[in-house]
Order: C-alpha cells, then structure tokens, then sequence
C-alpha cells in the first residue's frame, strides 16, 4: 500500500514536536550529569559510593512503517550525547612532616656563636 498522502505532513509535524522535547531533555540531562561529576568527585573524597548515572535522553525518529501501514516511531543513538565521565582522583599528597625546632636552634646558635667570634675577632677580644 502506498503511503497515504496525509502521512509525510503528520511525520514531519511529530517529528518537529520530538526534536523540541529532545532539545529540552539534552539540555536537563546535560545539568544532571554536570551535578553527577560534582557529587561523584565529592562522594569518592568521601568514601562513599559512586551514584548511578542520570538517565540518556532517547531521540526518536518517526517514519512510516510499510509492514503495518502506520506510522512508527524508533529510538536511534545520537553520537553527540555521552555519558558523564568522571575525572580521575587528584593525587594525595602525604602530610607534612613536622620537625622540631632543635636542629634548626642549632644552626642558628652556630650562627651567632660564629658571629660573636667574628666580632670579637675585629675587636682584638679573646
């Protein structure tokens, strides 16, 4: 049977009906997985487990279905929509190593002790 000549302008109308839904749901979903990464990042500093990733939005595609004779509707991939990928984890630094004062006490008395000698030095004391 061939395509009923309603068919093309009743395709054409739900189709551009989808692809405004579509728009919308990519851009919801682009939010999601924005927040996704965020809350992940902080889950993992966290210990805590990582959450389930937001829902793909589907972009259907309408045509007319020559078995059936009906309009048909079929979820097709889009290539521009990927899932969130979180970034890998920033090294950890190992903690500062605190020291005590001593040693560098030392240095510093040596100093001193160096620069009372060089004056008394100049000054003939000994």
């Amino acid at each position: 049977m061939p395509i009923p000549s309603w068919a093309p302008s009743v395709i054409q109308q739900e189709q551009v009906i989808q692809d405004a839904k579509y728009a919308d749901l990519v851009r919801a979903y682009d939010a999601a997985s924005t927040d996704w990464i965020n809350d992940n990042i902080v889950n993992r500093a966290d210990g805590l487990p990582i959450s389930p990733l937001p829902p793909m939005p589907q972009k259907l595609r309408f045509f007319w279905n020559d078995t059936t004779n009906l309009i048909d509707q079929a979820v097709i991939p889009d290539p521009t929509v990927t899932a969130p990928v979180l970034p890998p984890p920033v090294p950890s630094q190992p903690p500062t190593q605190f020291t005590t004062g001593a040693p560098q006490q030392s240095t510093e008395i040596d100093q001193i002790f160096a620069l009372i000698k060089k004056i008394a030095d100049q000054l003939g004391v000994k």
